[in-house]
Formats: C-alpha cells, sequence, structure tokens
C-alpha cells in the first residue's frame, strides 16, 4: 500500500513539474517563452542591471530563496547549482569580459573579501580584502578591470574602485546615504549614486577629486545608465510634470521623454541601442502588464510579452520576488525577467524571444576540381557560438552536414549531384538559431 501511495505521489508530482517547467505555451508574447528555472520551487535573477548572462551570453545565473546560486546552460536544460566557497553577501556579478569568471563578497567582524570564482575548474580565491564595510560589489566596468565596492543605506561610508590588474583601490569618503552605486559606464570611471532617503536625489562622483556633483533633483526611479556614460534612464516627471520614461544627459538635461510609459524598472542594451522595461497593469493603459523595449534612435515601442507578475500581495503589501526585472541578453535576442505566474510565493526565471540572431553575410559558393567550398564572415554577436551547415537536397529534404565553431567560417566537401544547395545558420548558446542564408555562386 506504501508502494502504491509513493507510486501516485510520484506521478502526480512529476504531471506537476512537466506541466511548469517548460516551454510555454498560453503566454502573451511575440516569440516563444521558456522557464529557465525549471525543476525548482522559487527562483529569481538577481536585479534589472545585475547580469543574468555572462560576456557570451553562454551562462545564465540566479538564486533559489535562501541564496544559493543556479547556472542555465540553455533555454531547455535543467539549473545547475554552483557550490560556491562561502555564504555571498549581496549580489553575485559576472566578469564583464571574461565568461566563466563569478565576483562576489564575504565578511568577517575585521574585513570586507572580494572572492574571484572560476565556474569551469570550481576555484575560488579572495583577491582583495578591506577594512571598510561593503555591503555590495556593483556591476563591474565595461573595461574588464574594475569593481566597484560600497555601503548601502549608511550616513558615512567609503566607495572603492578596486583594478584587478594592478590590485589597487580608490577610496572615496561619501557622506550621503546610498541606495543605488553604480558606474556610469564612461571612460574616466565615474561613479553614480542614488540617495537612499528623500529626497532621492542623483549624484556623480569623481574618481580622481572624490567630489560630487548633484545632476537631478527629483526622485528617480531606478536609473540605469547607457553605455559610454552620457545619458542615463530613470521613470521620473518631465517638463509637463507627467511621469514617463526619461533619458537625460550628465548635466541633468532631459534629451528624450516617452510619456506612453509610466513605470516600473529598466535598463540598457549592451551596445546601448534599445531599453528594456516592464510596464504597471493599468486600465486603459496599451503597454500596461507588458515588458516593451524601446529603440532609443526611432522612438519606436515594441511589445514583447506580458509578465504576469503580481506587485502586491493579498494584504496590500509591496511584493519583490516576483517583480519583472527585465534586462535584455548581450544581442538583445533576449528578455529575461522574474514573473509570479504560478503565484506570488512561486515566481520563477523566464526568457523570452525578442528577435531572432542575425544571420551569416557575405555567404558564397564555389565549385572546383570536384569540391563545393563554402565561405562566410565571422558574425559579430556577442552570444554566437559557431554555425550550422546543411545540405538541401534535389527532392526537398534537408539534412545537418556540419557544426562548426565561431571562428571557423569555411566548409567544404565533395560535389554530390543529389545536393541543389545548402543554408547557413548562426547558433547561439542559448539554442536559438537565425534564419538560414543561402550562400550565392561566386
Amino acid at each position: 500500500m506504501h508502494s502504491f501511495v509513493r507510486l501516485v505521489l510520484l506521478f502526480l508530482i512529476t504531471s506537476i513539474l512537466n506541466k511548469y517547467y517548460c516551454q510555454l505555451a498560453e503566454v502573451d508574447t511575440v516569440g516563444t517563452t521558456w522557464q529557465v528555472s525549471k525543476g525548482m520551487d522559487f527562483a529569481n535573477h538577481q536585479f534589472m542591471d545585475v547580469p543574468f548572462y555572462n560576456a557570451n551570453g553562454s551562462m545564465g545565473l540566479f538564486r533559489d530563496r535562501v541564496g544559493n546560486c543556479y547556472i542555465s546552460r540553455s533555454l531547455t536544460s535543467s539549473p545547475e547549482k554552483l557550490n560556491i566557497k562561502g555564504k555571498p553577501k549581496g549580489k553575485v556579478e559576472w566578469d564583464f569580459k571574461r565568461p566563466e569568471i563569478l565576483y562576489y563578497l564575504t565578511s568577517d567582524k575585521f574585513f570586507s573579501y572580494v572572492w574571484s570564482f572560476n565556474i569551469n575548474s570550481g576555484n575560488a580565491e579572495i583577491i582583495y580584502k578591506t577594512e571598510n564595510y561593503i555591503s555590495e560589489i556593483s556591476p563591474p566596468h565595461p573595461d574588464g578591470d574594475h569593481l566597484l565596492l560600497g555601503a548601502k543605506d549608511k550616513e558615512e561610508s567609503v566607495l572603492e574602485v578596486y583594478s584587478i590588474s594592478k590590485d589597487e583601490s580608490i577610496k572615496i569618503p561619501i557622506d550621503v546615504p546610498m541606495h543605488r552605486i553604480r558606474f556610469t559606464k564612461s571612460p574616466d570611471l565615474t561613479i553614480f549614486v542614488n540617495r537612499s532617503e528623500d529626497p532621492k536625489t542623483s549624484w556623480l562622483v569623481n574618481i580622481n577629486t572624490k567630489k560630487k556633483t548633484q545632476i537631478y533633483q527629483g526622485k528617480s526611479t531606478s536609473p540605469s545608465w547607457r553605455p559610454g556614460g552620457e545619458n542615463f534612464c530613470f521613470y521620473g516627471d518631465n517638463k509637463e510634470g507627467i511621469r514617463s520614461l526619461l533619458i537625460l544627459n550628465t548635466e541633468g538635461d532631459i534629451v528624450k521623454n516617452f510619456p506612453e510609459l509610466k513605470n516600473h524598472t529598466l535598463g540598457w542594451s549592451i551596445d546601448g541601442k534599445y531599453i528594456v522595461t516592464d510596464v504597471k497593469e493599468k486600465k486603459d493603459d496599451p503597454y500596461g502588464g507588458w515588458i516593451c523595449v524601446v529603440d532609443y534612435e526611432t522612438g519606436e515601442i515594441s511589445k514583447i510579452v506580458k509578465y504576469q507578475s503580481d506587485y502586491l500581495t493579498e494584504s496590500g503589501e509591496k511584493n519583490s520576488t516576483g517583480l519583472p526585472l527585465p534586462q535584455l541578453s548581450p544581442d538583445a535576442t533576449k528578455v529575461i525577467y522574474n514573473s509570479s505566474r504560478y503565484g506570488i510565493k512561486h515566481p520563477h526565471v523566464f526568457v523570452s524571444l525578442v528577435r531572432l540572431p542575425e544571420q551569416v553575410k557575405n555567404a558564397k559558393m564555389i565549385k572546383s576540381d570536384g569540391n563545393v567550398e563554402l565561405s562566410w564572415s565571422k558574425s559579430n554577436g556577442l552570444e554566437i557560438e559557431g554555425y550550422l551547415v546543411f545540405r538541401k537536397y534535389k527532392d526537398g529534404n534537408l539534412d545537418l552536414a556540419t557544426t562548426l565553431d565561431i571562428e571557423i567560417t569555411s566548409f567544404s566537401e565533395i560535389i554530390d549531384d543529389n545536393i541543389k544547395g545548402y543554408q547557413i545558420v548562426a547558433k547561439e548558446f542559448s539554442g536559438i538559431q537565425s534564419k538560414p542564408v543561402v550562400p550565392k555562386y561566386d
């Protein structure tokens, strides 16, 4: 009898997992949606501007309810738990250029420690320690060398800019409680500080003079910096007093305004071409409840997916575990977000397609000495793992001729009269493929 009960329970659990942990069909979206936290009861990616994906998009990082870290290696694989030495304090950060490296903090009564963790080898080492109180590592600078360390919500504290290559730290005393501490992503390592207490003003900190300059007087919600450090975006009141998505320069001037979008969190793509945002559900708002992508140059707003999350609990308290916190993958082909579509107490991490990867270019085909030779230009996509070459036969059938690494941009084989032509496809680490390109005779 006990065995029968166990079998019934196992069947029910398996049915639930099969229902909830797979590619999703019943979701309002322009493309396919996947749940990358399948098999877990609770998962969140960390924050809107703390990258989910590593430098080349081959791995995604998220956490469970008790802070354990997990890796997603594709859109359909099961999560892989990381055995990180010590208990990370605050957020865990990817190295901006080395796909296999993570950084995290630990502390004791005397010091704060910065660790480097190699996912491939499993090696963890302390690369820096400081006597200053540090509560988080901010997203690393795009130069791949500098880390920003700081303490949140303290009246007085010290910012540190640490150089990995030089093993040196610049220390900057700060006399305001800080809510957000970020690099502006400018080459000169300027730091952005957002006050944690009202008024939630915004400041820039010069690491050479150690002086801070106020750049915005009003409350700025979830500010995010465009690569290059010239502009940042957030939700605030425009000149007409209407809350909207604003883009400001370093002087505090509004340079672009998107009044169609009212609220909530947002962030830039790595190339600075797009802004992604979730929009709170609101009656008569065509974008309400959607995650949208904004083309910065044209101003075009595209609805990507209904995130299906609750901002408030049943008691009316603000819910944070299921907040979407959307962000774009390195090539902006996918949007990553949290959703409580299975219940506020059970949020999960999802990925929805924004667009397909870029196709290969300059594809050519020549025939000589009984061989057919294909060639094309290397893809510029950060997330491209390699290429697939397909044969197309005269009867209409396709088969895979070869799978190639990203650095290999040619293929040759003996001429087969049954083959009508070839197709070349760029493939991401995630498994998503570009549209096929038919090489032209040269």
